[in-house]
């Protein structure tokens, strides 16, 4: 994380509005959640930035044309089932012979205004740290919200994590 280019832009660009841009929502057609054949599920989470543009609008009340950062994040989970009754989820991330049942993915959107210009370095450090962070709110409520409305056992992603620096 190169925090004086972080601070550059945390000082250059204000959250506006956060919108759902798209969704997509699957469910096993011969999975039945009222009458799960497995009580154990295991739910797995993914999320990152897809990409980020500067734009132009104009004010509507001032006329006037102002830059804006519009940044697009997408979140994801999958519910898996065991091969057998009674199968309880191996330790780390071999999850061989377990069946999807069911996929929800979710594209959101975050604006910012651009008080003054910025760098594409800056604009990507920004990105990568702060976006998720504004978005995942609307994330774990919109996910808990469609497993509810899918009949999925309780679904509430974790609290967010800033990204691990490589």
């Amino acid at each position: 994380m190169n925090n004086e280019i972080l601070k550059q832009a945390i000082e250059s660009l204000a959250i506006h509005d956060v919108r759902l841009d798209n969704s997509y929502i699957k469910v096993k057609d011969d999975f039945e959640p009222l009458f799960p054949e497995s009580e154990t599920i295991n739910v797995q989470y993914k999320s990152g930035i897809s990409n980020s543009v500067i734009g132009t609008a104009t004010d509507n009340e001032s006329g006037k044309e102002e830059q804006y950062l519009r940044a697009k994040y997408q979140c994801g989970f999958r519910v898996l089932v065991p091969p057998h009754k009674g199968a309880t989820p191996p330790k780390g991330v071999d999850l061989e012979g377990w069946e999807q049942v069911a996929e929800v993915v979710a594209d959101f959107i975050a604006y910012y205004l651009m008080k003054s210009d910025i760098n594409n370095e800056a604009i990507e450090e920004f990105s990568k740290y702060n976006v998720g962070y504004h978005i995942w709110p609307y994330w774990r409520e919109y996910a808990s919200s469609v497993a509810t409305r899918l009949r999925l056992p309780p679904v509430i992603p974790p609290l967010y994590v800033l990204p691990k620096d490589k």
